[in-house]
């Protein structure tokens, strides 16, 4: 599966400084993210009572989809209930379901803890099918737990994992059907009323005062524009914030601008997806200004997968022509742009945000075709240099090779992303 990487990268081993970073330590930080717990969360959050109130009657059955657009809240809305309601459960599992094979990754890694826990040796020499088959196993003796499949697009790719049993599930997904085949409650995530949008958007923007921000104003006609969802207003809120969290107008105004200006988004999607695009071009050449290093992490971790827990410590590979400084203010900064979101240990991005990053378009320059490729060639080569020089037959070696199938798999399924293969075409 990985063997294709090597193909782009025949001159291209070491760093742009000719240095490789030191190996010794990778094995543990680059292991595979845990799937216990919520992801670093990617947009801000406002408490959505009622929304919360039918996610809770819908977990009196067996479990509950929660299903809107890309930029709804739905992820959002299932970190606020884990994060307030995990002492209620056994044990709390949150699996990436954006694909069957982050599902079933996820899975094997809960199953090497459980068995981790349970005594058995070589735990790392685990096939992940045996690994998984243990966490299913656990999913059907155990009660009170809960599992949160994040991003199912797929209902036969997660039905094996919804195993009968005594505890629950959450899935979120933008796919509009009868999830009662699952035996679970539809609860659909819409807008933010315009009132809870303004909220939001005053929590991102951090002003000074609150006054000029009244619904009535700027700031609510902003978020009306903008169609009052999670994501396109709290991206908005971070642009603010950079600027000084002066009055919201200004931001209105440039808003206008580019709306006029390029009427069709070159990515495709629901109106919430083609305007988080476009506020997302405003913030990269905002972000562009004030650190270009930033940027250029941000290009390159948008080839980069899981979407989610995008593990900290890979980012060192990434060679002096990226991140000269080290990674940690560019981070930061990123951060603060609202393009991305931290843990201590890993890197979240939003997955509509990697689409946009792999989506050229002439008319934003740091999204380019030729930006993309280079991008897409410094993400090639970062893996190819984790890999040099290990025998892949150790099991020593395994727990790092699992934490580059992520990505690679990402990589492998763009345009672009095999032998022979051109990005971007």
């Amino acid at each position: 599966m990985l063997v294709w990487l090597t193909e782009d990268v025949e001159a291209a081993m070491t760093d742009d400084k000719g240095v490789k970073p030191d190996a010794s330590d990778v094995g543990a930080g680059a292991a595979a993210p845990a799937g216990v717990g919520p992801p670093p969360a990617v947009t801000a959050s406002i408490p959505r009572e009622q929304l919360l109130a039918k996610l809770e009657q819908a977990l009196a059955g067996a479990g509950a989809a929660l299903v809107g657009v890309d930029g709804s809240g739905k992820t959002t809305l299932a970190q606020e209930y884990v994060r307030s309601r995990a002492g209620d459960y056994s044990w709390v599992w949150w699996c990436d379901a954006s694909s069957e094979y982050s599902l079933w990754s996820g899975l094997a890694v809960e199953g090497r803890k459980a068995l981790t826990a349970s005594g058995a040796t070589a735990v790392e020499s685990t096939t992940d099918a045996e690994a998984a088959e243990r966490a299913l196993g656990r999913l059907r003796g155990g009660a009170g737990w809960l599992v949160v499949l994040d991003g199912v697009t797929d209902e036969a790719a997660v039905r094996q994992a919804m195993v009968s049993a005594t505890g629950k599930f959450i899935v979120t997904t933008r796919v509009d059907q009868d999830w009662r085949n699952l035996a679970l409650t539809a609860v659909a995530v819409e807008p933010l009323t315009k009132a809870e949008a303004v909220r939001l958007l005053l929590a991102r923007a951090e002003p000074a005062s609150p006054k000029g921000w009244e619904i009535s104003g700027p700031a609510g006609e902003l978020v009306r524009e903008l169609g009052c969802w999670p994501l396109t207003v709290a991206q908005a809120g971070s642009l603010l914030r950079l600027d000084g969290a002066r009055d919201p107008s200004a931001l209105l105004a440039r808003w206008r601008q580019t709306a006029a200006a390029h009427p069709l988004e070159a990515v495709a999607g629901a109106a919430p997806e083609r305007t988080v695009a476009r506020l997302w071009n405003l913030a990269i050449s905002r972000l562009e200004e004030r650190d270009p290093s930033a940027v250029r992490l941000l290009s390159v971790l948008g080839w980069w997968g899981p979407p989610e827990g995008i593990p900290r410590s890979m980012l060192r590979w990434l060679g002096g022509s990226v991140i000269p400084d080290g990674p940690d203010r560019p981070l930061r900064a990123a951060a603060a742009a609202g393009l991305l979101s931290l843990s201590d240990d890993a890197v979240a991005v939003h997955p509509l945000l990697h689409m946009v990053w792999r989506t050229p378009d002439e008319a934003v320059p740091q999204r380019a075709r030729e930006r993309l490729r280079e991008a897409r060639a410094t993400a090639v080569r970062a893996l190819a240099l984790m890999l040099e020089g290990r025998n892949t037959g150790d099991p020593a070696v395994w727990p790092i090779l699992r934490s580059l199938v992520g990505p690679a798999e990402v990589l492998a399924a763009q345009p672009g992303g095999g032998p022979g293969s051109r990005v971007c075409r």
